[in-house]
């Protein structure tokens, strides 16, 4: 498996943010529960390609470095404590036209994109840019599944699951507790 495990209850393996990362993976990618090992294990090594603003706050360098999705999946969780929940921002992330001025203070906004069937996946993070008036700065790195075939074809429609800066919060603050604690 993709998650380690020792033994229940204390003295037990304590989850990665990679091991989330397999989570995510395995949950949103597979067609169903036969098929998450599998989902997990062929996204989580898609390299992706990067796009987006040419210089980067140092906080996301392993998120830009992160050789595969997985564990660009894992950096994102692990930046968990400086994401914000700004409503606005992540809205503006997600859109990919002109950004009018940000309400983004301090920290990111990040999302996690994957279209099914053809499992084509988007990380997005955003942050304020130094002039307030100016756009969203995105760092976007799209991962192309190639051929697959634990995937069938045919479905009748296209369908996209979007995971947003709340969930990788959420996981940073369970594994992560005493990071979060004020």
């Amino acid at each position: 498996g993709f998650i380690q495990t020792t033994k229940r209850g204390r003295g037990a393996a304590d989850m990665t943010a990679l091991d989330a990362a397999y989570l995510l993976l395995g949950l949103y990618g597979a067609r169903d529960t036969t098929d998450a090992a599998e989902a997990a294990a062929t996204l989580g090594k898609v390299q992706g390609i990067v796009s987006g603003a040419a210089s980067l706050p140092h906080e996301l360098a392993a998120v830009r470095r992160a050789p595969d999705l997985a564990h660009t999946l894992a950096a994102l969780i692990e930046l968990g404590g400086r994401l914000s929940w700004d409503v606005p921002a992540y809205l503006l992330l997600l859109d990919n036209g002109a950004s009018p001025p940000v309400t983004l203070q301090d920290g990111f906004v990040a999302s996690f994109i994957i279209r099914r069937p053809k499992l084509a996946c988007t990380v997005q993070v955003g942050w304020r840019s130094p002039d307030p008036n100016a756009p969203l700065e995105r760092l976007r790195i799209g991962f192309i599944l190639p051929e697959h075939d634990w995937m069938p074809p045919m479905v009748p429609a296209e369908t996209e699951t979007r995971i947003s800066t709340r969930m990788f919060i959420g996981l940073h603050r369970v594994l992560f507790p005493s990071a979060t604690k004020a």
